[in-house]
């Protein structure tokens, strides 16, 4: 316990469990946006990210996948899990979002820059991953549930409720237990 995580924009060494997976709140804010969408109006909640056109947690990303995760992403987008991820054996058998080499960004990140302030857009975010559901908040070295710094809007987000930080550290038990049940499996196949 205590290893250094899975953090955007983090380029140190890959960690050996997963103690920081990101977030964004089932209700960031009350406020609502109204977008036209040819005749019809749709309505969206509005989180800091979306009001200040912020994706840099989306930047050198290091997002660590449940299976549920991949396959949901599989089946919406119609790539195979391994067009999208980082071979696992580079990542000590966690699946993991790759990075689009030419933006530096998540591969689902609607961008042209590689610029970490530029805007971008998820073309995914109704599928999104479950950690980037509960950006910004992830689980620290000390296992306790934090906003994340390098999140420049983390103070407007509210705080999360007793139920997302349960489903964030199920999060990360699952994907912890995914990834030993990986390494177990490769393990037996190679001796």
């Amino acid at each position: 316990m205590g290893a250094p995580g899975f953090e955007p924009g983090s380029s140190g060494p890959k960690p050996d469990r997963i103690s920081k997976l990101p977030h964004t709140p089932e209700r960031a804010t009350d406020q609502t946006l109204f977008k036209a969408s040819g005749h019809r109006w749709a309505m969206q909640r509005a989180s800091p990210c979306l009001a200040n056109g912020c994706s840099l947690c989306c930047r050198d990303t290091r997002m660590p996948l449940s299976v549920a995760d991949a396959e949901r992403i599989s089946a919406s987008s119609g790539l195979g899990v391994e067009e999208f991820t980082v071979p696992v054996e580079g990542v000590d058998g966690y699946l993991q979002l790759a990075n689009d080499p030419a933006t530096r960004a998540c591969v689902f990140l609607e961008t042209e820059s590689a610029d970490p302030s530029a805007s971008g857009r998820c073309s995914i975010h109704a599928d999104r991953p479950e950690g980037c559901r509960h950006y910004p908040f992830i689980i620290d070295e000390e296992e306790r549930i934090v906003g994340d710094d390098i999140c420049p809007h983390v103070a407007e987000f509210p705080s999360p409720t007793r139920k997302q930080k349960r489903a964030l550290r199920a999060l990360d038990r699952r994907i912890e237990r995914e990834r030993r049940a990986r390494r177990q499996t490769s393990g037996s196949q190679n001796a």
